[in-house]
C-alpha cells in the first residue's frame, strides 16, 4: 500500500511539505504533534476560516488564518470587531488584547492578509512574547 502511494505522488509530481501557514508557527516550545487545521467557523465565528493552530509547552495555542487578500482579511477583522464589541476593530499591524464574549482572553494581530493569535496564556505577557516571534516570521504586508 505504501508503495502505491509513493508511486502516486511521484507520478503526480506535487510538492511536498507542510501548508506555508503552518510553517509559519514558531516552532519554538511548540509541543509536538497538536498542530490542526479548522476549516470553518474558527473560535465559533463564521466569518474566521482556515485556521491553522498548535499548542505550546505553556498551555497556550497559537493560530493564523491566511486570507486570499488584504480586504478579506480586514473584512473578516471588522466583522469579529463588531462580535467582540471592540470600539476600534483591530489596527493593521498592532498586537490588540480582546476580551472574546465566547472565548475569553486573545491576544491577535492584523497584518495584511493574515490574521493570527494567541489564546490560553493566562496573561498578556506571555502572549504577546509568542505573538511578537510569530508576527516576525510573517510576510511583509501587501
Amino acid at each position: 500500500m505504501v508503495m502505491i502511494g509513493r508511486r502516486v505522488a511521484e507520478h503526480l509530481k506535487q510538492e511536498s511539505g507542510w501548508p506555508a501557514a503552518l510553517g509559519l508557527l514558531p516552532a519554538e516550545k511548540r509541543v509536538s504533534n497538536t498542530e490542526s487545521y479548522i476549516g470553518e467557523n474558527f473560535l465559533g465565528y463564521r466569518f474566521f476560516h482556515s485556521a491553522f493552530t498548535a499548542r505550546y509547552e505553556a498551555g497556550c495555542t497559537l493560530f493564523i488564518m491566511d486570507f486570499a487578500s488584504p480586504s478579506l482579511a480586514r473584512g473578516a477583522a471588522d466583522a469579529y470587531g463588531k462580535a467582540a464589541s471592540l470600539p476600534q476593530g483591530l489596527p493593521e499591524g498592532k498586537i490588540t488584547d480582546v476580551a472574546d464574549p465566547h472565548n475569553g482572553s486573545i491576544a491577535m494581530l492584523l497584518r495584511g492578509r493574515t490574521i493570527c493569535g494567541v489564546f490560553g496564556a493566562g496573561g498578556k505577557t506571555l502572549a504577546h512574547r509568542y505573538l511578537k516571534l510569530l508576527q516576525a516570521r510573517l510576510p511583509a504586508a501587501e
